[in-house]
Order: structure tokens, then C-alpha cells, then sequence
């Protein structure tokens, strides 16, 4: 009878170990999902004060020279980012786009004229930083 019960010795500790990495897990997707929602949505404000910025630019620009409204708006947008705390890093004006560092992450902005100068669209994309994630391989992931 006592060879029976000592078999069995260290099973808890597997089904320790496997609840565990579940719970990892579990935490990884509050802790880092909860971030990335937060980060998404304060990107989409950025990007919003952003386009609404340079459309008021080409608005406000005389004359009717297409290329001088353009750049007057990537020339805002670029001071909207940053009044967002967004550093500026390289910039091409010839096709509107621009580096740019938040905290540690970084990412790029583009400024497109999908319909000449009647729309501005900024797109904005940074490389998250992830917490919990890293436990599992994961430690950054891009948020537009």
C-alpha cells in the first residue's frame, strides 16, 4: 500500500507550474491589453488634433498652390505632435512623413491628401513597449 501513495509524490507541483503560465497569460492579456487600449486611444486623440490642425492650415493658407498647402499642413502637424508630447525626429517633406519617439517607443506619422487638398488624413503608428507579454516572447507590438 505505501508504494502507491509515494508515485504519486510532485504532481502538485506540475499542476502548480501549469496554472501558473495560465495565470501569466491571464495577467499578460489585463496588464498588456489594458495598455495597449489605453495607448490606442490616446494615439487617436493625438491624430485627431492632428488632422484637424493641419485641415485648418490648408483652410488658412492663401493662394492656390496645392504643394504650399500641403506643407503648410505637414508643418502643423508636425507642431501638433509636438504639443502631444511626441518628439519629432527625421522628417521628408517630400512625402510627409516623419519619426517620432514617445517615452521609449517609437513610431512614424504620415500626412496624405487622399482627394487633393479638400482632405488631410494623419495616420499615426508607435512600437508598444509590453510588460507581461515578455514572460511569453512577446515585448513589443505596433499600435495605429
Amino acid at each position: 500500500m505505501k508504494s502507491l501513495t509515494t508515485t504519486e509524490r510532485g504532481s502538485v507541483l506540475v499542476i502548480v507550474a501549469a496554472a501558473m503560465a495560465v495565470l501569466i497569460g491571464f495577467a499578460a492579456l489585463a496588464v498588456d491589453g489594458g495598455y495597449l487600449y489605453a495607448r490606442h486611444t490616446r494615439l487617436q486623440d493625438v491624430d485627431d488634433s492632428m488632422a484637424l490642425a493641419a485641415a485648418q492650415q490648408v483652410v488658412a493658407t492663401s493662394g492656390k498652390n496645392e504643394a504650399n498647402k500641403r506643407k503648410a499642413a505637414f508643418d502643423k502637424a508636425i507642431d501638433y505632435a509636438g504639443k502631444n508630447q511626441l518628439v519629432v525626429g527625421a522628417k521628408d517633406d517630400a512625402n510627409y512623413t516623419a519619426q517620432l519617439t514617445y517615452g521609449s517607443e517609437k513610431g512614424q506619422m504620415t500626412v496624405s491628401f487622399p482627394d487633393g487638398v479638400k482632405q488631410v488624413k494623419v495616420d499615426l503608428q508607435l512600437v508598444a513597449n509590453l510588460y507581461f507579454a515578455r514572460v511569453l516572447g512577446k515585448d513589443s507590438t505596433p499600435v495605429n
